[in-house]
């Protein structure tokens, strides 16, 4: 609670039945008040609705009635640091023995002592790899195998930066649905793989197999094993790979026998100049320990097959068709829940003339059990051209989307305490501040849609008219896009593309026409460059229901640059902006309606000292008006920034920016993505190191300050390797 001049905070002080407490004050009160949440029934005051801008409003409710307390709690000082050791045997890329052990240390509260003894836990990992090795007795060869061995040992108390394994690691034992508990990625972890693989032979007749077996202990009480077989051949003019894999998964305290069966069978033989394929694939899942009305097992199978060219033909197509079958287990008998059948052509031309056209259409059906039957068509068609005597590439693509879908309703779902952004009514109360979230789960109502979009992509240069001459050296790039979702039952129009139909107020889902392009002038010139671009968007918008809105934006950009000396250069930039929105009346700042117009410019002057060194510094004058929230702003800033070669292996990037923001107009009403008035810091670093010339380690640092907020920072550490 801090006391503010001029009606600039909050909530005023009022006296009821002889408590002092504070009062929202929609006009402005004398205090800045800030609430924290504590849990239903310690605190006196209770979050009552949302302002139009988003500000939640508290409410007064007497000693224990409320969830909410006046002040800022101070975030506990933590620690969090680990230790890592590798060590490794035989070759550094494929090595025979590699063991790593890793310590954690977290103290989620330093000032204090208590429960301090689960602070620090361990890790441990160690495998091995034989390497592909002959299988040759008594000299003769039978093929090449290898072994593989990984045994890896993680305590509950471990914490890592980083999860190791997440709830898709452990989808092959069966436990994707147990891996969503809360603190099950964290809980103790002893996993143990084995592997082996044989191949005989060569291209065209070849055997092989590979062979998996794993044991998994967690918790306390579940463990799971698991096995897979694969087996692989070619022969001739066919090839084929089947796959076996099967997984079981027990807990002693909490009810689990879960039964995880995998198959995947597929196969191709080339005859009389085509390739025809076949598969049959098999995944089933079930918990016999599941009792009730709820589902104790899900199957879906699924076969097909194909009929395509060979590979190296000029002309290239495939034909495919597929059927699945999706099946849950209720009671002692599968009950089918989805029947889908899907047709595929695909079809690519040779280059004639340097065009060439690729196209493919698809043709799918969803029949629900007790539902109506869902339809979708897709279709997709790129041509493309390369005439490097024109300077010219292009490529113009255009897809088609008619289906029949079900239509997404809002739920309001409970997810824990403090563990959503929603309440009860499905108001947003802010991050981690309700217990509720906003799911969309399908419905029986289908609705029918036809969606088409096209784009054209040209790259145009100008030397056939003398490379030396000022017109051979400019160059332009052009994009183009039209797309558009509608209900419409008049699809002619749609698939035309008329302005019209995208943008119809009463059928259209979505509808967007954005153009681009980009002109390079005197490119001849070595001491100057000129570049223009200028980009149009419009787009209508009634994807939500509950909050349609028409989008509109209009920008020019100019960038001029003179090499002054062959060391430094000016460069001036102006950007142009007009950004609308025309949207319902909203709660969130971010959903309201704005007219901004932005005008900025930009100088920067730039010295390269030495080669891999830059030093610069650029300044910049920025104007902005809304005439939605009638808000002005003016802001100056300054940009120094500077690129340090320190030796081959080792370089550092520094800038920084201070800004000062000048605002008029309605305090918290301005568009979202305005700056915050008062004076505005940022800063950021980059240290990099590059041992080899294909991996960078760098530390990188960020920090920045918002009018009269405190500082944010930061720190982390990266790693790019490049392949």
């Amino acid at each position: 609670m801090v006391a503010v001049a001029d009606d600039q905070g909050n909530y005023d002080l009022a006296v009821v039945d002889g408590d002092t407490i504070y009062v929202f004050a929609p006009e402005g009160g004398d205090f800045d008040v800030s609430f924290f949440y504590v849990g239903p029934g310690d605190g006196d005051y209770a979050l009552e609705s949302l302002t139009e801008t988003g500000e939640r409003i508290f409410a007064y409710q007497g000693p224990g009635g409320g969830s909410y307390l006046i002040g800022r709690p101070l975030p506990l000082p933590e620690s969090h640091s680990l230790v890592t050791m590798v060590a490794r045997l035989g070759d550094a890329e494929q090595p025979r023995l590699r063991a790593e052990v890793n310590f954690s240390r977290r103290d989620l509260n330093q000032l204090s002592g208590l429960d301090d003894d689960d602070n620090a836990g361990t890790a441990w990992v160690l495998s091995g790899d034989t390497g592909e090795g002959e299988l040759a007795p008594g000299g003769r060869s039978l093929g090449r195998f290898a072994l593989q061995g990984r045994h890896e040992a993680r305590d509950g108390r471990f914490r890592a930066f980083l999860l190791r394994k997440d709830l898709f690691t452990y989808d092959r034992w069966g436990l994707a649905g147990r891996a969503q508990r809360e603190n099950f990625l964290e809980e103790r972890d002893l996993e143990t793989q084995l592997a082996g693989r044989w191949q005989a032979g060569a291209k065209g007749r070849r055997l092989g197999l590979r062979g998996e077996w794993g044991r998994l202990e967690h918790g306390q009480a579940l463990t799971a094993s698991r096995w897979a077989a694969v087996s692989s051949w070619q022969l001739g003019g066919g090839e084929g790979e089947s796959r076996w894999e099967e997984a079981t998964s027990r807990d002693r305290v909490d009810p689990l026998d879960v039964t995880r069966r995998r198959q995947r069978h597929q196969g191709s033989w080339r005859v009389l100049g085509v390739q025809p394929s076949a598969f049959y694939e098999d995944d089933s899942w079930r918990d016999a320990a599941v009792v009730g009305a709820a589902a104790g097992g899900a199957r879906l199978r699924q076969w097909g097959g194909g009929l395509r060219s060979l590979p190296g033909q000029t002309w290239r197509w495939q034909g495919t068709w597929s059927r699945g079958l999706a099946d849950s287990l209720r009671g002692a008998a599968w009950e089918e829940e989805r029947d889908t059948r899907t047709t595929r052509l695909e079809v690519a031309t040779p280059a004639v003339a340097g065009v060439r056209l690729t196209a493919d259409g698809t043709l799918r059906k969803i029949v629900r059990r007790g539902g109506q039957e869902q339809t979708t068509r897709l279709a997709k068609m790129d041509l493309s051209g390369n005439w490097p005597g024109a300077g010219s590439d292009w490529t113009l693509g255009y897809r088609l989307d008619n289906s029949r879908t079900e239509v997404l309703d809002r739920q309001i779902v409970y997810v824990g305490e403090l563990q959503g952004d929603y309440n009860e009514l499905g108001d947003f109360v802010g991050r981690n501040q309700g217990d509720y979230n906003i799911a969309m789960v399908g419905t029986d109502s289908l609705v029918a849609t036809t969606a088409v979009e096209a784009d054209l992509v040209w790259r145009q240069d100008f030397g056939f008219l003398g490379r030396e001459s000022i017109w051979g050296g400019w160059s332009t790039s052009t994009h183009i896009l039209a797309s558009g979702r509608s209900r419409t039952a008049e699809v002619g129009r749609l698939l035309r593309l008329d302005p019209v139909a995208l943008f119809e107020d009463e059928e259209a889902v979505f509808g967007r026409v954005n153009f681009q392009q980009e002109v390079n002038l005197l490119r001849h010139l070595r001491w100057l460059d000129l570049r223009l671009r200028f980009d149009y968007d419009k787009t209508r918008d009634r994807q939500y229901a509950t909050h349609p809105e028409d989008r509109w934006r209009r920008s020019y950009q100019g960038v001029a640059t003179w090499a002054a000396t062959q060391r430094s250069n000016l460069r001036l930039r102006t950007v142009h902006t007009n950004d609308n929105r025309q949207a319902a009346k909203a709660v969130f700042v971010t959903n309201r309606s704005f007219a901004a117009v932005t005008g900025q410019y930009e100088a920067e002057w730039a010295f390269r000292p030495t080669p891999g060194n830059r030093l610069a510094i650029a300044g910049e004058a920025i104007r902005r008006r809304d005439a939605v929230s009638l808000v002005k702003q003016r802001e100056w800033a300054v940009r120094p920034s500077a690129r340090v070669r320190l030796d081959r292996r080792w370089s550092l990037q520094a800038e920084m920016r201070w800004a000062e923001v000048t605002s008029e107009g309605p305090a918290g009403l301005k568009p979202f993505f305005f700056p915050v008035p008062g004076r505005n810091q940022e800063i950021s670093a980059r240290l990099a190191w590059d041992p080899t010339d294909n991996l960078t380690v760098s530390a990188v640092y960020f920090g920045r300050r918002w009018g009269e907020s405190r500082w944010q920072h930061d720190v982390r550490m990266e790693s790019t390797a490049r392949f």
